[in-house]
């Protein structure tokens, strides 16, 4: 039973999962420090300030190109924030690291996970444009979506798996960070998401939970 949190209330999904708005749990261990309501309750106060290095904000320029507001289309409370792509960071061909040790079960775990889905993203998938992308079934449905590695969302953990939705093109993303409300992608993904999503994006993409070895039963190679 996976939880996920639309507007202000919470639902619980059982076997096949819907997309939904991402979001992200703040209230439990695994996200990032700039996520924390308590500390910065105003997500549009700054993007960087220098009373608080390594934490940026969505910031002021933002929500005004995105006409967002926290009392109507950008949730930013005490349990869920919104998520947004944010463009690339997560070279696939870097080795394996979670960077707060925040796991979904162990280092181990993680460990293998992390080199199964990259070695599969690397020589059993074509690369179109510099995404890593192979066609397979997630929940009864055919997709066709680039491997990614990066950010989590929903109430991952280093290991989890997502689907991520944008018009309509898929990335299949291994959570190798915090969860953020800065979705960042490997490199190639991002633009495979959406061609212009190279950071300053207003698109808040849809997501779900999927499992990590659905990419394995893969149906075709692109």
């Amino acid at each position: 039973c996976v939880y996920f949190s639309v507007g202000m209330f919470r639902t619980a999904f059982v076997g096949v999962h819907a997309f939904l708005p991402c979001t992200l749990r703040t209230d439990i261990p695994g996200a990032d420090i700039a996520d924390d309501a308590g500390k910065f309750p105003d997500p549009f106060a700054f993007y960087t300030n220098p009373k608080y290095p390594g934490v940026t904000l969505p910031g002021p320029q933002r929500r005004d190109k995105c006409g967002w507001s926290t009392t109507s289309n950008f949730e930013w409370n005490a349990t869920d924030n919104t998520c947004i792509l944010n463009g690339q960071g997560y070279p696939i061909t870097q080795g394996p690291s979670c960077s707060n040790s925040v796991y979904k079960t162990n280092v181990s775990d993680f460990t293998a996970a992390y080199l199964k889905w990259q070695a599969f993203a690397l020589h059993n998938t074509a690369l179109v444009d510099g995404a890593h992308v192979a066609e397979f079934e997630v929940d009864g449905q055919q997709i066709k979506a680039a491997m990614s590695i990066g950010h989590g969302v929903l109430d991952g953990k280093c290991g989890s798996c997502f689907l991520i939705k944008q018009g309509d093109r898929y990335v299949a993303q291994l959570q190798t960070d915090v969860r953020a409300w800065s979705l960042e992608l490997s490199t190639g993904a991002n633009l495979w998401l959406a061609s212009d999503n190279v950071g300053g994006t207003c698109y808040v993409p849809e997501v779900k939970p999927m499992s990590c070895d659905a990419v394995y039963g893969a149906l075709r190679v692109v």
